[in-house]
């Protein structure tokens, strides 16, 4: 059946109060079919995956993500009925945006290093005139550029940058730096070298969306080499950070 029924099926279930904003699923509509059939092409003809992956679970993926996102709209029941208003359309506001993070940790999440350069590339020919008009004048061993998207600008970011290396914050509607993203490290008094657990631009991008998940109800993998940190950060988040509805076994 493909992906699209997945995505038309998710779009009928977003939480109630967007109906009065029909503009969200108007552009979430729009930017799913302009972007994925290029991005997973890139994806599928010429980038590398760490891991191999299915078009329908990185579509799942993504459809995940931007749950996590909606989530808090579905519980409004305390919420007065001006300050359900303004949220909406403070979300609507950023939709754009926000897809394309999602996008970046869904269908672009299994890219290797090398890769997720040009990942990032075919994104920004989406947004910007210059990259667009350059990407259509080279071989993408036939992948397609995607359309011009012209109602959409990721603020605080230049297209001379890796989106990878960029959160998108939602409460600013802009793009800041990961790193910006957490208080800078301290060494705790007293601890000893082997306690020490130093957040790097990959140990803070696998927790963000490691919690985003889990504090969802989400099921989550994290595969990878050993010696990467996954175990380190995980187990510092549930005994530092994790609620107390999440215990560790």
């Amino acid at each position: 059946m493909g992906y699209q029924v997945l995505f038309d099926s998710w779009v009928e279930r977003l939480p109630e109060p967007f109906k009065a904003q029909p503009s969200i699923s108007v552009k979430l509509c729009k930017l799913f079919t302009s972007l994925i059939p290029p991005m997973l092409a890139l994806l599928r003809k010429i980038l590398h995956e760490v891991v191999a992956t299915q078009n329908n679970n990185l579509i799942q993926s993504l459809l995940r993500l931007l749950d996590c996102f909606c989530e808090e709209f579905r519980h409004t029941e305390t919420w007065t009925p001006e300050a359900l208003q303004e949220s909406v359309a403070n979300f609507s506001q950023g939709i754009e945006q926000l897809f394309y993070f999602c996008l970046i940790w869904s269908v672009g999440a299994t890219c290797d290093g090398p890769s997720r350069s040009q990942f990032s590339e075919l994104l920004w020919s989406s947004v910007s005139v210059h990259k667009h008009r350059d990407l259509e004048a080279r071989s993408l061993g036939g992948v397609a550029v995607p359309p011009l998207q012209h109602n959409v600008e990721l603020e605080g970011v230049d297209p001379d940058v890796c989106l990878y290396d960029y959160h998108y914050c939602t409460e600013k509607r802009q793009w800041v730096e990961w790193m910006d993203t957490i208080p800078a490290y301290q060494v705790p008094r007293g601890a000893c070298y082997e306690e020490m657990v130093v957040p790097s631009i990959d140990s803070v991008r696998l927790m963000y969306a490691f919690q985003l998940l889990v504090c969802q109800s989400k099921h989550v993998l994290c595969p990878g080499p050993t010696g990467t940190g996954k175990s380190v950060n995980i187990g510092e988040w549930l005994q530092k950070q994790a609620p107390e509805s999440i215990m560790s076994v």
